[in-house]
């Protein structure tokens, strides 16, 4: 709760996104990711349903009836959400529903909208994975798909690029011999790293770093890499000690205090890719509640905190810079950074783009990944605002917070 009241003290108005249904009453006790921040806030809460999937009505109106008193108090309207089709058939079915004894004011239907560029809810994407494009030869990167993956956005900007595939995979058998394989981030480190034992991801990751495959890991799979993973005080569930993959040289202790920040810096000197990334500036975010003491080489100089105090290593690279980790979520959307890794890549490929194929292609297509992303952005902004009655979202904000 900390965290929200920073943001309410910071801001005017705060949006509390949910995650999944607030109905789900064999969870609610333990759900603290929907009504219960709206109880805390004191916040006025309109449900979404989505229309494409069917049965849309019955979906809202459930959801009222089966929340508690205290909760149904503070549902103030619907949204139809991924609307299609002729709205005069769905019009009707708005005013039935409002006129129910739990029905709530339906504050807009917002039609479905092209907003590639933008990431996926959740895990939805994942089953797809992308194919390579364009005129360079394919790079083949592999995503490992665990249970509880977190963050796995931060591969778009890689999916985007010429030539480069991204697939998820939860089977070492489908993995095959890519170019790359990333452990991305965790909502439970040690309970995946179990996963991926049981599963033998740890023997293939240790053969393919013995045959000089590249291994990446983001955050908690940063964490996975190294050689252990201390929970003295049960933060990710019974207190213990887990043995990493031990593919670098890191230790990590977890801690209570989850670290929240946004980063910039710049890659460090060292072997392998970043003898072409080096001093390329970087910028992301921190979410962990880890605390990593690496022993190799960093990849990272990062900027302190608040700007003051002494610049923070982050990161540990292998001997051969095929093998690294990192803390920073985002480190791909740094474009200098992510194309110096995938020309890497490439020449270890044997499929080095001929000279100035590359250059001309990048001048001719600079920074697409990012002005897609806010053109996506303002496209879906822009869509709701008309979909949405403005007015009595505004009225609905003031009756809760006596503004007038």
């Amino acid at each position: 709760v900390s965290s929200l009241d920073r943001l309410r003290r910071e801001f005017d108005l705060v949006i509390i996104e949910g995650a999944g249904s607030p109905a789900e009453i064999n969870l609610r006790a333990d759900d603290m990711v929907n009504m219960a921040v709206a109880r805390y806030a004191d916040a006025p809460v309109a449900l979404v349903g989505d229309v494409d999937a069917g049965g849309v009505f019955a979906s809202l109106y459930g959801t009222v009836a089966l929340l508690p008193a205290e909760d149904r108090a503070l549902i103030r309207g619907a949204i139809i959400n991924k609307f299609r089709g002729n709205r005069a058939l769905l019009e009707p079915g708005l005013r039935m529903y409002e006129a129910l004894d739990h029905g709530r004011p339906i504050l807009g239907v917002v039609s479905m909208l092209d907003v590639s560029g933008l990431p996926e809810e959740d895990a939805q994407p994942l089953e797809r994975g992308s194919g390579a494009r364009g005129v360079f030869p394919e790079v083949d990167i592999v995503v490992l798909r665990l249970p509880r993956v977190s963050n796995f956005d931060d591969f778009d900007p890689l999916a985007a690029e010429d030539g480069v595939r991204v697939r998820f995979e939860d089977d070492p058998k489908r993995v095959g011999v890519p170019d790359a394989v990333i452990l991305p981030g965790s909502k439970a480190v040690r309970a995946d790293l179990l996963w991926m034992r049981n599963r033998g991801f740890d023997a293939m990751l240790s053969w393919f770093e013995r045959c000089g495959v590249t291994v990446v890991g983001i955050c908690g799979g940063y964490q996975m890499m190294g050689m252990s993973l201390r929970d003295p005080d049960g933060v990710e569930g019974p207190a213990g000690r887990t043995e990493g993959l031990g593919l670098l040289s890191v230790d990590t202790v977890f801690a209570k205090e989850k670290r929240t920040s946004k980063r910039r810096g710049r890659v460090l000197s060292g072997p392998g890719f970043l003898s072409a990334a080096e001093g390329t500036e970087v910028r992301g975010y921190e979410i962990h509640a880890g605390r990593t003491a690496a022993r190799g080489r960093p990849l990272l100089s990062l900027d302190p905190v608040g700007g003051n105090g002494s610049p923070e290593e982050d990161g540990c690279v292998s001997p051969d810079g095929l093998v690294w980790g990192t803390y920073l979520h985002g480190v791909f959307d740094s474009r200098d950074f992510r194309r110096a890794w995938l020309d890497f890549l490439h020449a270890r490929k044997g499929a080095k783009p001929e000279a100035g194929q590359a250059e001309r292609i990048r001048s001719e297509s600079p920074e697409f990944f990012e002005a897609e992303r806010r053109s996506a952005l303002d496209r879906l902004a822009d869509s709701v605002e008309d979909s949405l009655d403005m007015d009595a979202v505004d009225r609905m904000i003031g009756a809760f917070h006596g503004i007038a």
